[in-house]
């Protein structure tokens, strides 16, 4: 499952390894304007950019991912991104798709699939987007179906909002057979307990 291990390279980046850690089932806060209750034990990889992933059984079969504080004019991810397969272009941040202030959900769709496009999806479906909650704050959802570059077929859920002029989300996503189903009530009530800070 080369292209999730892509999308791990794009989060350590030439920094080296990044360390992991064990999320307990305890409040835990995400970037500077929320926090979570993970229901369950994670392990995360933290960023020093703008995401923080986790996962429970590896990221090749499901993770999930928190992309933090987007500001105006930012691109989701806060980093270079190659992409994947032989011959993988460098796209670098200022040339990736960017936030822009007072964007739509829709609007913020496309931001998603552009900037997950880069990082090996394809054949992205979107589905179902509908007004939610994200804490206190009047936010979104949607359901994605993709595939990774190495033919392995994939379903996601998103939930964000914008917080305080900085766009929020979070992003589920794990391969059709098993793993996607296999979190997906711990992730719900994960979404659902978000507390705005």
């Amino acid at each position: 499952m080369r292209a999730t291990a892509v999308v791990l390279a794009v989060l350590v980046g030439a920094a080296g390894c990044a360390p992991y850690s064990l999320v307990e089932p305890s409040r835990t806060r995400i970037g500077e304007s929320y926090s979570v209750d993970p229901q369950i034990r994670w392990t995360s990889l933290r960023d020093p950019g703008r995401t923080e992933l986790w996962t429970v059984d590896g990221p090749d079969l499901e993770h999930l991912r928190f992309v933090k504080d987007v500001a105006d004019g930012q691109a989701l991810l806060g980093r270079a991104i190659t992409t994947p397969g032989p011959g993988g272009r460098q796209t670098p941040e200022d040339r990736q798709p960017r936030f822009r202030a007072g964007m739509t959900p829709s609007e913020i769709i496309e931001l998603v699939v552009d900037t997950w496009t880069l990082i090996g999806a394809t054949k992205i479906e979107v589905t179902g987007l509908r007004p939610a909650k994200f804490g206190s704050v009047d936010g979104f959802r949607f359901d994605l179906a993709f595939v990774w570059t190495d033919g392995v077929d994939a379903r996601g859920i998103v939930a964000g909002a914008v917080v305080r002029q900085r766009l929020q989300l979070i992003v589920y996503s794990g391969t059709r057979l098993h793993y996607f189903d296999k979190h997906r009530p711990a992730v719900d009530r994960l979404i659902d307990s978000v507390h705005v800070e």
